[in-house]
């Protein structure tokens, strides 16, 4: 009885992390859409859900298989450079289809969205790049919806993601 509750916790908490940090991630796409800056405090909200999440997997071990642990990437990039940004998503999903964390055909359409964010990005068309990110994050959450990515590579692309989002030009 005492196992059900911590797991029915466990996945509220989970549930709770996601919605957090798609709401920000949405929130952080919008506001970039717009001519005015990104607002920081949602940019800031994926991290307390990444962190929410390791806690919770830390109190109550998962018994789904692909509950794994995520890939060793920092879930809040350091670098400004928004093709430094693009490039350490990549490296997370080939790190996550590596691990079992994201299945090899998620995992290229995914790679060819950011591919062609970073292709607006390198024409310097700060506006297109914000639309092939819109995609991708449309794509990550079908994806999250299809239980096909892992909730800790969910919430790791979703932090890069708004990170990416703050540092492209106006």
């Amino acid at each position: 009885m005492a196992a059900d509750r911590s797991r029915r916790f466990m996945w509220a908490a989970v549930a709770g992390a996601i919605v957090m940090t798609v709401f920000a991630a949405v929130t952080v796409l919008r506001a970039s859409s717009d001519s005015a800056p990104p607002v920081p405090p949602p940019a800031a909200a994926p991290a307390p859900a990444v962190a929410t999440s390791a806690a919770v997997d830390a109190a109550a071990p998962s018994a789904t298989p692909s509950a794994s642990p995520s890939p060793s990437r920092s879930p809040v990039p350091q670098s400004q450079n928004p093709a430094e940004l693009i490039t350490g998503m990549r490296t997370t999903i080939r790190e996550s289809v590596r691990a079992g964390q994201l299945s090899p055909d998620a995992g290229r359409e995914l790679g060819r969205r950011l591919d062609d964010a970073a292709e607006r990005l390198a024409k310097g068309k700060p506006g297109k790049t914000r639309q092939k990110l819109r995609e991708f994050t449309r794509k990550l959450l079908d994806l999250r919806k299809e239980d096909k990515i892992s909730d800790a590579v969910f919430q790791s692309l979703a932090a890069e993601l708004a990170a990416v989002v703050r540092t492209l030009p106006a």
